[in-house]
């Protein structure tokens, strides 16, 4: 502290503009005829010029020791995902939706000519033998090929994902290679050629129409949990009246897909209800979301039914497709919701049966 206090001292006498005029006029014979002088100040002055040289290096090198070691141990550009705290919401959501919007253009068509080959054959996973009654043939998928052409536009725009991309690719090929075979099994099944190889083609494509399918629903699913894991870091701009509603629906959904108790089915229903009639309140209401939230009564009348025959233990399978046909509804005007690209959106679903009761594999 006496050390301070005298350097202190000292250093009041000299001037700001002398410190600044022998900063900038130092030079090695400056600071040795500075070193051989008697006078306080100008030892004083050496001293802290020292530290002041002293102290700049530090901060100078070590910062960019740091940034360098930072850049050392970052992944390449080309594999890193952007920081999440960077991203614009609506940039963010709009990228994450693109790639949605060409799953859903093939999601439930995939899954309705996955269900209509099973309808008519015994064993989906040993295929046709010839001896079935009917041989309805497959679904082609239809149009999606045009939205995901598209997803080459916007790969390379910010913000970048790259577990996102990759997954995408996977998906597009798996897409691609689906129909493909689908074209080629429909026109066979749609010309009735079996009537004329006694089945023996139909028996030669079904394992690489099986391999398709099991490749498409397993590159979906993936590219789907990589969108929602990034977009759920992504602070949604929608109403929170009306995110308070779509969290009730999906706790509704999830109840049913797993069967859940019927009181619990109630308590869930009541709470949409409840949201739903607040929605009516928002000042934008008919301009955003009232078709939208009409099909939120819709999904709740037919939750009702469903819950009633669980309760009376009825075969509930019309009803449950009754459902499972208003929220895929659901789905569709939730991704419709203005202003777009505020919120990320929904995987749509198939109207036929959820993924869990697709496939008898």
């Amino acid at each position: 502290m006496i050390i301070i206090r005298k350097i202190v001292t000292f250093t009041s006498k000299i001037t700001i503009k002398r410190v600044f005029q022998t900063i900038f006029s130092l030079n090695f014979k400056n600071i040795i005829s500075l070193m051989q002088s008697s006078s306080k100040n100008n030892l004083i002055f050496i001293l802290i010029f020292g530290l002041i040289v002293g102290v700049y290096a530090y901060v100078k090198f070590s910062g960019y020791s740091e940034k360098k070691k930072t850049q050392n141990t970052t992944t390449d550009d080309k594999e890193a995902d952007t920081d999440i705290l960077d991203i614009v919401p609506k940039e963010g959501f709009k990228k994450l939706n693109a790639y949605l919007n060409c799953l859903n253009r093939n999601r439930s068509r995939a899954r309705e000519s996955y269900n209509r080959y099973g309808t008519w054959l015994k064993d989906i996973r040993k295929g046709p033998n010839g001896d079935e009654s009917y041989k309805y043939g497959l679904y082609t998928i239809y149009g999606g090929e045009y939205y995901c052409d598209k997803l080459a536009e916007v790969h390379d725009h910010s913000p970048q994902y790259a577990k996102i991309e990759a997954a995408a690719d996977t998906y597009v090929a798996a897409m691609q290679n689906l129909h493909e075979i689908l074209i080629r099994a429909d026109r066979y099944y749609e010309n009735e050629d079996w009537k004329d190889d006694n089945m023996q083609k139909g028996k030669e494509m079904h394992p690489y129409i099986m391999e398709a399918f099991d490749r498409y629903f397993e590159s979906e699913n993936a590219l789907i949990a990589e969108i929602e894991e990034a977009g759920s870091k992504i602070p949604s701009e929608l109403n929170p009246t009306v995110l308070s509603v779509v969290k009730k629906v999906e706790e509704l959904e999830k109840l049913i897909r797993e069967n859940g108790n019927t009181d619990a089915q109630k308590s869930i229903i009541e709470a949409v209800e409840l949201a739903a009639n607040q929605v009516e309140n928002l000042p934008d209401y008919k301009d955003n979301y009232r078709s939208w939230n009409d099909q939120n009564y819709s999904l709740i009348k037919e939750a009702k039914k469903l819950m009633r025959e669980n309760q009376e233990k009825k075969a509930n399978k019309d009803a449950r497709y009754n459902f499972y046909s208003e929220y895929a509804r659901w789905v569709s005007y939730y991704n419709g919701l203005k202003p777009e690209n505020t919120f990320l959106h929904k995987p749509e679903v198939t109207n036929i049966i959820p993924d869990n009761l697709l496939r008898n594999s």
